[in-house]
């Protein structure tokens, strides 16, 4: 199919505007193939009976027997690693999962290979928002006054009425309020939104 779509295409190429509509034509139904046989690649029911084996010797055996192209680089994964797969007659998705979840590592599909990667890893934590007004013992609002994220280069100063707000990163739980001729305070954040 290939050899006679080469010829077309160059025929195509130098022709007219609907040639290379045609021809962009012709590259996202191959994309779109590829894609598939993506996918068809993950649903390869796979039957192994492994005993002792390197991850890399697990993934060769699979390419060699399935036609299945891995690709990983040779730090990513851990060579010493021994595993043991007993699997029959399960999709390859599920396989992968069995081999790479207890490493840490995970897999994508990419023009029909399968890349072989660390998990990535989310914080579930997010940095806080922190507001508030900071008055003096009379209840007159100060401007100027430094509150920092204690630890930090993270900060922000009041306003003509006293207020602030700053995002505290993930992990800092102290703030640092600073203004001439008052003393220096530390106020604990513990998950306040309004300090």
């Amino acid at each position: 199919m290939i050899k006679f779509l080469l010829p077309f295409c160059r025929q195509l190429s130098t022709g007219s505007k609907a040639g290379a509509i045609i021809l962009m034509l012709f590259f996202n139904i191959f994309s779109a193939e590829a894609k598939v046989k993506g996918n068809q690649s993950l649903s390869t029911r796979i039957t192994l009976n492994l005993k002792n084996k390197a991850v890399k010797e697990v993934f060769l055996k699979i390419s060699q027997d399935y036609r299945i192209n891995f690709a990983y680089s040779p730090n990513t994964v851990p060579s010493e690693k021994k595993i043991d797969l007993q699997v029959k007659n399960k999709p390859l998705e599920n396989v992968l999962h069995e081999i790479l979840d207890p490493i840490g590592m995970d897999y994508s599909v990419s023009d029909n290979i399968i890349v072989i990667d660390k998990k990535v890893k989310y914080d579930t934590q997010q940095d806080q928002p922190v507001k508030g007004q900071i008055t003096d013992s009379k209840g007159a609002p100060l401007p100027g006054v430094s509150v920092m994220v204690k630890g930090t280069t993270s900060g922000a100063t009041t306003d003509g009425s006293g207020h602030y707000s700053l995002v505290v990163p993930t992990g800092s739980n102290t703030l640092v309020f600073t203004y001439i001729g008052f003393t220096t305070q530390e106020v604990a954040v513990n998950g306040q939104s309004v300090i």
